[in-house]
This record gives structure tokens, sequence and C-alpha cells, in this order.
């Protein structure tokens, strides 16, 4: 099966239909959500409309439960504390009990689904790089996706050796190996590079292809600065990547 994966939306619609177009230009079968639908952007009761109309596999992230309520914006910086409380006004009752009912993690065709750190998703502890993955080595099995982290990578690992890759492109993914592939982010990715970036994966060719996508960055920009009570910063980060 071609899963087309995406995380990290963030309520940024530009980006988020920029990359669906995309992922169909390519072909997938099922689209998988890893988390956060919504927070920081501008459009999130629109971009929750879009990915449902694909009947996706779908998790929570932490910023979606935050405007759920599900749980408390304590550890979440000024400015996503800002976005939560901007993003519960303007969901119905009903958009944000769907929120609410996204599972913390799910499993289909074998691939693990977390938002987070497949060792304990509900820490909400952020996976960046080479030595993060490594320091839960011995806790991953299998191929487990992620976002979170808004930067992009597949790790994979036996018992002997190990792979670290963040170039966009495809990757062969060996059958004795245990991987973790960190999709990026859709809406606000931070690894400098201001593309919306995903994944296809394909589970029958054991392939992964990490992929990136223009989008209109001013648009999706205008609409943020235009909310008196959404952090301008929030749409000036977007023309960076970080």
């Amino acid at each position: 099966m071609r899963f087309g994966i995406i995380a990290d939306i963030h309520g940024n619609l530009e980006a988020l239909n920029s990359f669906l177009a995309l992922l169909s230009s390519k072909g997938f079968d099922r689209l998988v959500v890893a988390g956060d639908v919504v927070g920081y952007g501008a459009d999130p009761a629109a971009c929750l409309e879009t990915v449902l109309q694909h009947d996706p596999v779908i998790i929570a992230g932490n910023h979606d439960w935050a405007v759920s309520g599900k749980i408390d914006t304590e550890y979440f910086n000024d400015m996503a504390k800002q976005a939560i409380d901007w993003t519960r006004e303007v969901l119905s009752d009903d958009e944000r009990e769907r929120l609410d009912d996204f599972p913390l993690e799910a499993t289909v065709e074998g691939i693990r689904v977390v938002h987070s750190t497949p060792v304990v998703p509900a820490s909400w502890d952020y996976l960046l790089d080479q030595d993060d993955v490594r320091r839960i080595q011995s806790e991953i099995s299998g191929i487990t996706v992620i976002g979170h982290s808004h930067v992009p990578f597949v790790y994979g690992c036996d018992a002997d050796n190990d792979e670290f890759h963040t170039d966009p492109g495809g990757y062969r993914l060996a059958t004795q190996w245990s991987y973790v592939i960190n999709v990026g982010s859709i809406g606000q990715p931070r690894d400098g590079i201001p593309l919306a970036s995903g994944a296809i994966l394909d589970t029958e060719e054991h392939h992964v292809e990490l992929l990136r996508e223009p989008y209109p960055i001013d648009r999706a920009a205008e609409k943020i600065l235009r909310e008196p009570l959404l952090p301008d910063y929030l749409a000036l980060r977007l023309f960076k990547g970080f």
C-alpha cells in the first residue's frame, strides 16, 4: 500500500492543498495524518474539513488536544498559547469534539503512527536529530511514523548499524531494520526550508520518499496577519522555514 503521510498542518490551508495536490499527482492509497491539524495558522476549520474528507488514518497532536481541552497549555510557549486560544474560539463545538476524539496513536498495515516519540507518545518529547533517535534505538521496532519536531528525517537501524537521512528523495527500507520516519511539517517547517514537507511510504516496495512542495506563503501569512489575536511572528516565520 502507498501511504501519503503528512503532519503538523497547523491551520495552513495553502500548504495543505498544495501538498495534497502533489500526493495526488504521485498516487497514494491512503492518507495518514500524524497529528496537529490545527494551531498557529489561520484556517483550522478548513484544514480539519479537508483532511477528514480523505477518510484518513489520523492521530492527535499536542495542539489538537490542547485546542479541544484534553490537555492543558502550561508547557506551551506564549505564542502557541495565543494561537490555541484563538483556534479554540473559532472552531465549533463539533470541530473541537472531533479533535478530542483523535487517538494518541494508531497502527495500519504494521506501520505505527504517533505524533511525538514512539517511547512515550503522551510525553510530547521531540526527536530532532540522529542523536535523539539513537538514545531510544533499543526501544524501537518495525516502522514508526512521527511528526512534532517539524524536521523531516529517515532513521534506520539494526543491532550493529544505523543511518540518518534528511534530504528530500527516496530511500530503500531494509526488511530487517527498524525505522523512525519524521515527515516534517506541512504548515510550519523548521529546518530552514520554507516548503511544505511530507512523505510517501510504500509498504510493498519497502520504500519511503521525503517530499517538499512550494505553496503560496504570501497568502497564508496574510491571513495570519489579518487576525489581531494571532502573533505576527507566526506569519513571518513561514518565509524562513524556521
